[in-house]
């Protein structure tokens, strides 16, 4: 990853002072079925049907990657390219317009209130709050708006003369390339992750659960239940 792929991939909220917290300690949240009681990517599917952005078939097969993700065998790199070959060619900030707009009417009411006052517990406590998580830059956006995060990490897309390539930037934001992308985040903000909190529903996520001192399953898949079972990992239920 290039040092010019930072700001795509990475926002940290102007204001924050990280000399005030010399190795300050991360709380890490995943979105779906974690922050969010849905899953984001089946509400936007919904939306671009409604609007007859996509087919039918399209629209179908987004549903068949939500099962694959749910039993862990999904094809990312697919994913991501079905996905945005629907945007190929639009401009990135009506992309961001048209996610803000989706954001305040149809997703935001589904954020947990237990998601809200983990947030709000740990930023009494003094930790950064971060959003990390495969969705995109201009979702990361809203959410860290909404609940005043102090940064996020996600997927980013390719954007040439400020119009979507459809392609995503390497790594993605998912599995082991989460952990990519966290560990040059932490460096980069002198954070300790042997003391940091993740939060997180999917056995995807087990290598960045692994990652930080204090993992976090929350409404775990039953993949990651029995992980946590056998680790001795206590499960959050936030449904």
């Amino acid at each position: 990853m290039n040092a010019s792929d930072w700001p795509a991939m990475f926002w940290i909220r102007p204001e924050l002072d990280l000399q005030q917290q010399p190795q300050p300690i991360a709380a890490f949240f995943d979105l779906d079925w974690t922050l969010l009681s849905v899953n984001s990517g089946v509400l936007w599917a919904r939306r671009d049907r409604r609007l007859g952005r996509i087919s039918r078939r399209l629209y179908a097969r987004a549903f068949l990657y939500l099962l694959a993700y749910r039993l862990n065998i999904v094809d990312m790199q697919r994913v991501m390219r079905d996905a945005l070959s629907t945007v190929v060619g639009e401009t990135e900030q009506t992309l961001r317009q048209w996610t803000r707009e989706w954001f305040d009417a149809e997703v935001a009411q589904h954020i947990t209130e237990a998601g809200r006052r983990a947030v709000d517990e740990h930023r009494r406590a003094g930790h950064l709050v971060v959003l990390l998580s495969m969705t995109s830059p201009y979702i990361a956006e809203a959410v860290a708006e909404t609940l005043d995060l102090d940064a996020t990490i996600c997927t980013a897309y390719d954007v040439e003369n400020g119009l979507l390539t459809g392609k995503a930037l390497q790594p993605l934001c998912y599995g082991p390339g989460k952990v990519t992308l966290a560990r040059r985040f932490a460096e980069h903000c002198a954070i300790d992750l042997g003391r940091s909190y993740f939060y997180s529903d999917s056995a995807s996520d087990l290598p960045m659960l692994e990652a930080v001192g204090f993992p976090r399953p929350v409404n775990p898949d039953l993949h990651l239940r029995l992980v946590a079972w056998r680790r001795g990992w206590s499960t959050l239920d936030w449904r």
